[in-house]
């Protein structure tokens, strides 16, 4: 029987917001001061407080993690993801409920928490990790390793306030990533420093997750969260929405929070072009030509293409190029896919309507979200040109077959290919 490590039991946290009114005590006098003589002149007087309101950030949270299990958080931003971890990691306390933590922790949260600016570095390493529960003998077995990992060792001895952000950041998370803790909690910290410590960070990341070892990642990039997480904790406005196995968490996220475009284009006023011939609609079609509002990783995937054309252009076709471009969320072109440069291009225009079919027959993407832009040009002129035509959700599958899927690491393209070796 698995044993529970992490056991979450209707977690709620109450702030206070809106009390104040962000005056000083000076100026609080003052203004109090003034009110006689503002009232003689009939000037109104400003609320010096405005009106206290609560703010849940959680409400009723429960959940238990086994050990060894790597979950991933995730939700939009202030659905309570942060101050879950802050609870369970004893920064924050609840206003109710109770969580109970079977073992040591290290938290990758707020990279930097307990370190003291007049104290040097090497103070610091200490300090630090003896805030989380290890002797000084332990600290020293480790602390050459620590420093070397930061890149900070000839001013390792000199007071931390006179670091560089860089610096303190990467001596800060070289700590938290070689306490060798039980459990790991982790929020989206493993982008500090330059691209090469960053790249560090990440490939020390991977090697803490595994064995025994229990995981909360909290993180945006779902493609990551995908590869390394056995569950996934979806919280949405400080509630517990889902919690269970990562691929069908991942895509009920994916439903709720990214609505279909698939309505048809007529309405789009962004486009661009002659108008000559127009796009009405795209499809996503499964091999079975089933319409498919999601698709997994190295499925075959039809396009289709309704489109609309003007009839006097239909005999006066010399040349025709019809083109889809994938880009992924940030807005970064990934690849396009153009008829033209195909041996047997088939896209000469027949009628007044019609539907394009495009067909990938092993779709290429690692899960995640991606945009797609639509473009048509006949007789060398744009006809119709649209950004961001199409939201594509893509989820994990058995790419290989094999039940074993390659890790992401920083840098890689957001692509998967077939081989075979021999």
């Amino acid at each position: 029987m698995a044993e529970s490590v992490i056991e979450v039991f209707d977690i709620s946290k109450q702030y206070e917001i809106g009390s104040g009114g962000g005056l000083s005590m000076s100026k609080l006098a003052r203004e109090t001061a003034l009110w006689p003589y503002r009232k003689m002149r009939g000037q109104s007087v400003p609320p010096l407080y405005r009106k206290k309101q609560n703010f849940w950030p959680l409400r009723d949270v429960s959940f238990s993690v086994d050990r060894g299990e790597v979950v991933g958080i995730i939700g939009a931003n202030g659905a309570g993801k942060s101050t879950l971890l802050k609870i369970l990691s004893r920064i924050v306390t609840p206003t109710s409920g109770s969580a109970t933590i079977r073992g040591r922790v290290s938290s990758l949260i707020e990279v930097g928490t307990g370190f003291n600016a007049n104290l040097s570095g090497r103070e610091n390493v200490f300090l630090n990790a003896s805030l989380h529960g290890l002797s000084r003998e332990e600290v020293a077995v480790r602390f050459d390793e620590i420093v070397d990992f930061s890149g900070v060792g000839k001013f390792i001895d000199t007071p931390v306030k006179h670091y560089s952000s860089g610096m303190y950041s990467r001596l800060a998370f070289s700590v938290a990533a070689h306490l060798d803790p039980d459990l790991l909690f982790v929020d989206e910290v493993l982008a500090v420093g330059d691209m090469a410590f960053q790249q560090k960070c990440l490939n020390r990341f991977s090697e803490m997750v595994g064995g025994n070892r229990t995981v909360l990642f909290v993180s945006h990039n779902l493609s990551a969260v995908s590869n390394i997480c056995s569950k996934v904790l979806w919280l949405d406005q400080g509630r517990v929405r889902y919690f269970g196995p990562t691929e069908e968490g991942i895509a009920a996220y994916y439903e709720a929070t990214m609505p279909s475009t698939a309505q048809t284009l007529e309405t789009r006023f962004d486009r661009t072009g002659t108008g000559d011939f127009m796009f009405n609609k795209i499809s996503f079609y499964d091999s079975s030509m089933q319409l498919s509002e999601r698709v997994t990783t190295g499925q075959e995937l039809i396009i289709g293409l309704e489109y609309r054309a003007k009839l006097e252009m239909i005999g006066d076709i010399r040349d025709m190029s019809l083109v889809v471009i994938f880009k992924n969320d940030k807005g970064h072109r990934l690849f396009g896919l153009p008829s033209d440069v195909l041996a047997h291009d088939e896209t000469p225009l027949l009628t007044e309507t019609g539907e394009y079919l495009v067909k990938i027959p092993s779709l290429p993407l690692l899960p995640g979200i991606y945009d797609l832009d639509l473009g048509c040009i006949i007789n060398r002129a744009t006809t119709d040109k649209i950004v961001s035509a199409k939201r594509l959700i893509v989820t994990e599958s058995d790419f290989f077959g094999s039940g074993k899927l390659p890790p992401v690491q920083q840098g890689d393209l957001l692509v998967r290919f077939d081989n075979e070796w021999r």
